[in-house]
């Protein structure tokens, strides 16, 4: 494992990398070839949990009431507003928050919100593009305020910190009692990873410290004082876990892999199988959704 001083020098254009991995085609997480079904969906989705629907269209409204009873889709798309209910709005912070692409979508519906980056040119961009509020660095060194925030979202972070438990106790002290933390995080009991193993795209060396399984990371999450409100695993990167791992494994001594254009036949009916899993209750899905409020503290801080 890398010494703590060192991190920084594993992500030196790791944005610019991270995009060319997920170039953007055009397509959403299930394939859509046209822009207007996947809003059309988001649109019903957001319904769905809450926020208000701006277009007002019968097939919005008609399919945020089929939602919830096709779980896998809803699953999916859930993973858009890192499954944050109307109900919780207010002040929103995202760790290791890229360009910012996130937060624009959620200031667009309502949400106050900032970011925290490492990457300087990634944080420029969303400083310069978007003009969103973003502190350069990492949660540990950054100056929080205490209880101020009504969510905080870790999107794919957790992994990569060397204590995962003094970061989780950071972000307890960041949120106001009662707020709400949503985590995402690769699942090392993922169907991927039984598929792939060591050539599992989630594997990452050097920068993925820690890899969890929905216990594991429900324990740290505990230990850090939270109350978990939900833990599960979802599908929703399914298919370009299957494609970059497939990469993988045909370049195996490739610096890193490069997603292709498409997402393959095969991995369409990769994401079905493993969505058939998590929908009957096994845990196998590539993603660890995670959702925990600010309780009292089991543990002394620190412990």
């Amino acid at each position: 494992m890398p010494e703590p001083e060192e991190l920084g020098k594993l992500y030196r254009f790791y944005w610019e990398q991270f995009d060319a991995l997920f170039p953007r085609v055009g397509q959403g997480p299930l394939g859509f070839a046209g822009r207007g079904l996947l809003d059309t969906a988001t649109n019903a989705a957001l319904r769905a949990m809450g926020y208000p629907d701006p277009a007002g269209s019968p097939a919005t409204h008609i399919l945020a009431r089929i939602l919830p009873f096709v779980p896998p889709l809803k699953e999916i798309l859930d993973g858009t507003v890192m499954s944050l209910r109307q109900k919780d709005q207010g002040r929103l912070l995202d760790v290791g928050c890229g360009d910012g692409s996130f937060l624009v979508l959620m200031r667009s519906i309502g949400w106050q919100v900032s970011g925290i980056e490492p990457d300087p040119e990634a944080a420029r961009v969303a400083r310069d593009r978007y003009g969103l509020d973003v502190s350069l660095g990492n949660i540990e060194g950054v100056d929080l305020p205490e209880a101020v925030y009504d969510a905080i979202t870790m999107q794919h972070v957790i992994e990569h910190v060397y204590e995962p438990i003094s970061v989780l106790d950071r972000t307890y002290s960041a949120l106001k009692p009662g707020g709400v933390l949503s985590i995402r995080t690769p699942n090392l009991d993922s169907l991927g990873h039984k598929r792939f193993r060591d050539l599992w795209m989630h594997m990452d060396p050097p920068r993925h410290l820690r890899l969890f399984i929905p216990s594991t990371l429900s324990t740290c999450v505990r230990r850090a004082g939270f109350s978990i409100l939900d833990v599960h695993t979802s599908p929703r990167s399914a298919q370009t876990v299957f494609d970059l791992s497939n990469a993988i494994r045909k370049a195996p001594g490739a610096r890193f892999a490069r997603a292709p254009g498409h997402r393959s036949l095969r991995s369409r009916l990769f994401l079905m199988q493993e969505a058939a899993y998590c929908t009957a209750g096994r845990e196998l899905g590539e993603e660890i959704v995670l959702l925990a409020t600010r309780g009292e503290r089991e543990f002394p801080e620190g412990e």
